[in-house]
């Protein structure tokens, strides 16, 4: 993304654009606070319309990874793009990691109010809001590389993480004993 791009698309010129932004990362950081919420709002509007927990983390695997919209498209790939620059640019990795915090926080209680409410179990709203928000944007990633996933295989790891399938969720040990050794096959 060039300046002189967006002062084009903006109908205004290079200069005008420096000087309101600074700088392109000045331009980048006030694009982070527009878009302060975005991949948890997109994924709070999937949840909205679903009442079941399965179609909620369907509706996500839908419109988050498989079949993205246009527009969540451009965000995630922002997303990864921001991020990618945030390793090299101070200002930008501190409005990077202002955002990350308070996306993370909102999914933190959203999960936290489904853990009281009985939809899925009890466990540590952060790390499961934590490894949710990793998968979506891992299977994401790996959706645009292929192999191509279809909604049943996301919703269904989606579902693991929060605690909806067979164990608890992520964040939320089981049982204290160790786990059963593995043994050892010899080949013939």
């Amino acid at each position: 993304m060039s300046v002189d791009a967006v002062a084009e698309a903006a109908g205004r010129t290079s200069g005008a654009v420096y000087a309101h932004f600074g700088s392109k990362q000045g331009l980048l950081v006030a694009l982070l606070d527009e878009w302060r919420h975005s991949l948890v709002s997109v994924i709070a509007e999937a949840f909205a319309h679903a009442p079941s927990l399965d179609e909620r983390l369907r509706a996500v695997a839908t419109s988050v990874i498989v079949h993205p919209s246009e527009e969540t498209s451009r965000l995630l790939a922002l997303e990864r793009e921001v991020a990618r620059l945030a390793g090299r640019d101070r200002p930008i990795a501190a409005a990077l990691r202002a955002r990350s915090a308070e996306a993370h926080s909102r999914m933190a209680r959203g999960f936290a109010a489904w853990m009281e409410s009985g939809l899925v179990p009890r466990g540590d709203p952060g790390t499961v809001a934590g490894a949710f928000r990793a998968l979506v944007l891992g299977l994401e990633l790996q959706q645009r590389l292929g192999p191509v996933l279809d909604v049943e295989q996301v919703a269904a790891m989606l579902t693991l993480v929060v605690g909806g399938g067979a164990g608890p969720p992520v964040g939320r040990v089981a049982s204290r004993t160790a786990p059963p050794a593995i043994e050892r096959t010899r080949s013939a």
